[in-house]
């Protein structure tokens, strides 16, 4: 299933469709939480993949610019950089 995520990863990529990657990202850890969290059989074959496929998803986010912040995050950002380089002294 691998290459079938990276081939939807990288059209969402080149479409610069980042919320749809996190889209995917999310679905993917719900799933392995959901497969963590059972007992009763051996689920650690589709975790492997499904880590694999959060793996891919990760890698196509960094290619991305970062989302646009608001300016009320830019503004609470510049404050903790000011607070960090005063304590810093």
């Amino acid at each position: 299933m691998e290459p079938a995520i990276k081939g939807i990863v990288d059209t969402y990529v080149r479409l610069g469709n980042r919320r749809a990657i996190e889209d995917l990202l999310i679905h993917r850890r719900r799933l392995a939480l959901d497969l963590k969290g059972r007992t009763g059989y051996d689920f650690s074959r589709p975790i492997a993949q499904i880590d694999a496929e959060i793996a891919v998803i990760d890698a196509a986010l960094q290619k991305l610019a970062p989302p646009e912040q608001s300016r009320a995050t830019r503004s609470l950002l510049g404050f903790a950089n000011i607070r960090l380089a005063a304590g810093a002294r």
